[in-house]
């Protein structure tokens, strides 16, 4: 348990690799905990010897206190302040999936990084809310922007993106918009025909992208 301040308190797995290479912070998507996601962390851990952390946001699984976007980003760069200065982590990558490619891009943009990997990226929210429609997977986050457009060209560490062709969620066509704002040329798209939203890890060009980016 991390505890930024008096009335927040985060949650989180710190999985350890027998060798480790480096950390992997994951920030996850919009549902779930880490119940859930606890066990892709621990997967990428036993597939790739890097140590991985996530954390639940504020409101999920056992993490507390007020949530509201500046109070996210702030967490995360909590989190990675912790992990670089008092458990010295030097290589750190940031891996982020659906709502956590924007926080990972926030990240990104505001501290050391080795490697940005964002799966089915928002540009921003309010690009993402008209495609749901009554679905509204979203809902509770409408207030905010989640502008990922606006941090993207202030990121000088390698970025890779990976989009599934059928993502029903996030479009294919965000994640394309957001890889062709970049203006660095250390930049890689991957596209997965027939990928849908949840399940990109299921495809080999998937798993062969984090073994080049990992290994």
């Amino acid at each position: 348990n991390l505890n930024p301040s008096r009335d927040v308190r985060l949650n989180g797995l710190l999985l350890k690799s027998d060798t480790t290479k480096g950390l992997i912070l994951y920030f996850h998507g919009n549902s779930g905990n880490l119940e859930r996601w606890g066990h892709m962390a621990n997967d990428i851990r036993q597939k790739h010897g890097y140590d991985v952390l996530v954390i639940d946001y504020r409101t999920y699984g056992k993490s507390r206190g007020e949530r509201n976007e500046v109070a996210l980003y702030e967490d995360a760069t909590f989190v990675y302040d912790y992990a670089y200065h008092q458990l010295e982590y030097e290589n750190i990558i940031v891996h982020g999936r659906s709502l956590g490619t924007a926080i990972g891009t926030y990240l990104a943009a505001n501290r050391a990084v080795s490697h940005l990997i964002l799966e089915t990226p928002m540009t921003r929210l309010r690009e993402v809310i008209p495609v749901l429609d009554f679905l509204l997977v979203y809902k509770p986050w409408l207030e905010y922007e989640f502008n990922s457009l606006a941090r993207i060209n202030e990121i000088s560490c390698p970025i890779t993106i990976l989009h599934g062709t059928e993502d029903a969620v996030v479009p294919f066509e965000l994640g394309r918009q957001l890889y062709a704002e970049i203006e660095q040329s250390n930049k890689k798209f991957i596209t997965i025909d027939n990928g849908k939203h949840n399940n990109l890890d299921t495809f080999e060009i998937y798993q062969q992208t984090m073994e080049q980016i990992l290994n």
